[in-house]
């Protein structure tokens, strides 16, 4: 290749050892992609710990003061409370998550007063639809059994399917089938994206520290830039890759 020589070579190898020395580039390789993969693993069973049926923690805790819901029974993630006072002191231990009031009037006015600790947007809280689908439960029939109470709180749980160009249905699992399939994807662009920030920084550095030490000029007066070029994008391109 013109203007290339053997110098490339040594440039490549001077260039690719400096970077592998780096601390920088070390703790990028090896302890950023080791905390993305713990977190992957332990993020799902550290919120499955904190959450309503892993700490034994319930959902939400409800008042009824109107009696519609004196037909359901034990409800699945859910406690009722004889008054506000205990159950104001059941949310303040963290017993429950939220606490919801049925006044009297409910069936008139569809008024329910929602109690619930810290702040947030109330439309994000996922408390607020179970509730929903107790109420559901307690004003559809009192007549239901316990199995179609159950159903009305907690209605399905997904199985899905895909289907190709030609009408043939494939089974994809759950949602969490799904999830855990596109999270290898997921992991690999995030060490992707990781490797071209390293790599973008290591030849700030690199240019930085040879106008600090006038290596480039060395460089430029006994061997060819394209051989400059070549080494040291051979050396950096290997180093993010690697």
């Amino acid at each position: 290749m013109l203007g290339v020589t053997s110098d490339a070579g040594v440039i490549f190898e001077e260039e690719f050892r400096r970077q592998l020395k780096r601390t920088s580039w070390r703790i990028f390789t090896v302890l950023i992609p080791a905390l993305l993969l713990i977190a992957a693993v332990v993020a799902p069973i550290v919120a499955d710990r904190f959450s309503g049926e892993g700490s034994g923690q319930k959902l939400i805790g409800y008042v009824d003061n109107s009696g519609i819901t004196d037909s359901l029974g034990e409800v699945p993630g859910a406690t009722r409370f004889a008054d506000l006072g205990s159950g104001i002191a059941s949310l303040a231990e963290d017993s429950v998550k939220a606490l919801f009031v049925i006044p009297e009037d409910y069936i008139a006015t569809g008024n329910v007063d929602w109690y619930r600790k810290g702040s947030g947007l109330a439309t994000g809280d996922e408390t607020g639809d179970a509730f929903f689908n107790l109420l559901r439960a307690g004003v559809a029939d009192e007549s239901l059994t316990p199995d179609q109470v159950l159903r009305v709180v907690a209605p399905a749980r997904y199985t899905l399917f895909s289907v190709d160009d030609e009408g043939r249905p494939e089974s994809s699992g759950s949602g969490s089938d799904e999830i855990a399939r596109a999270a290898p994807a997921f992991i690999f662009a995030m060490l992707l994206l990781i490797s071209i920030f390293v790599g973008a920084a290591s030849l700030l550095q690199s240019v930085g520290e040879e106008k600090e030490n006038r290596m480039v000029e060395m460089l430029i007066t006994t061997t060819s830039p394209l051989s400059i070029m070549l080494g040291k994008a051979l050396a950096l391109g290997a180093a993010g890759l690697l």
